[in-house]
């Protein structure tokens, strides 16, 4: 409930166009309360398939993470971002790996492979990076109870 707290003081505060939520694990009780508290709030499930409208590019991409990861690394590269001098941020940023699957798709390495090479969970970068995603308001494929 303190995340949900914290979350609600921002959206009252900064009053934002979208906020988009990783609903795996923790994520699933905070997006649950606040659609029960009347927030409108975009379900983000990483593992779900690209969004994307653009075939070819959903083709690319292993799944939603690769994408909003690559999304933000297109911005990077376009110049169209900055970010503060947060040195956790930078970290979390550089320490990501990916890798391409047998189809040839952009995969970003998972939470369990950061923490087998003794990586903390990126919670930062994940933020950053669910930030700059383009949405359609929706429903989380799985719901937890």
């Amino acid at each position: 409930m303190h995340t949900t707290g914290k979350i609600v003081n921002l959206i009252d505060r900064f009053s934002p166009q979208d906020t988009n939520l990783d609903v795996i694990g923790l994520g699933a009780g905070v997006y649950d309360r606040l659609i029960e508290l009347k927030y409108k709030i975009n379900a983000v499930n990483v593992a779900e398939a690209p969004q994307t409208r653009n075939e070819d590019k959903k083709n690319k991409l292993a799944n939603l993470r690769a994408e909003i990861y690559k999304n933000l690394s297109d911005l990077f590269e376009q110049g169209d971002i900055s970010i503060p001098d947060d040195l956790e941020l930078i970290a979390q940023l550089s320490s990501i790996k990916y890798k391409f699957n047998s189809k040839g798709q952009l995969q970003i390495e998972s939470k369990e492979e950061m923490k087998k090479r003794g990586v903390k969970s990126p919670d930062k970068a994940d933020s950053l990076a669910l930030c700059f995603m383009e949405t359609e308001p929706r429903v989380p494929s799985v719901r937890w109870i």
